[in-house]
């Protein structure tokens, strides 16, 4: 069994996307995983499988569908590559509140990357890096160029953004 995260795009506390965190952990509880957790209401799973990260992507959003009814992306990384991630943060002198990561579904294509990363966006600034990348966005995250939409529809790739605590914490929970 290897410990997981799963990242889950777009839940929301009401409407379409309405995914309880309590609903949720006894869905994949009864499915079988493992020393399941639950991580803020937005949509962060810790647990345990013996599932690759592809099968068990696909696995949890059947589930979730299946069992709550909405249709979500599902993003699976281990701690390592969290902590990666946070690594990977190439402004280590700007405020870190206003530092974001995103996850893709896969390898961003060079192609894509390359006019993603071609583009001005100041003053927000973007750092990629295969299937994650690193946001600066010093004004608020909801007038924000970079938003999970915009760089899902750049990439042609399902994402998921998370600020520095929440991947710093996953990534401790990853490695429990």
């Amino acid at each position: 069994m290897q410990r997981r995260i799963v990242l889950l795009r777009g839940v929301m506390p009401y409407g379409r996307n309405k995914t309880p965190m309590a609903v949720l952990r006894e869905v994949l509880i009864r499915a079988g995983y493992g020393r399941v957790e639950t991580y803020i209401q937005s949509g962060n799973v810790v647990l345990d499988t013996d599932q690759t990260p592809e099968a068990l992507a696909v696995s949890v959003r059947r589930l979730i569908r299946d069992e709550m009814g909405p249709d979500l992306a599902v993003i699976v990384r281990d701690a390592g590559q969290l902590r990666a991630a946070l690594a990977d943060n190439p402004w280590p002198d700007l405020p870190e509140e206003r530092i974001f990561h995103t996850f893709f579904g896969g390898v961003v294509p060079p192609d894509r990357c390359r006019a993603m990363l071609d583009t001005d966006y100041a003053p927000e600034r973007l750092h990629i890096n295969g299937d994650h990348a690193c946001l600066f966005i010093p004004g608020s995250a909801a007038r924000a160029v970079l938003t999970n939409a915009f760089l899902e529809r750049k990439s042609g790739l399902e994402a998921t953004t998370r600020n520095v605590n929440t991947t710093r914490r996953l990534a401790e929970l990853g490695s429990l």
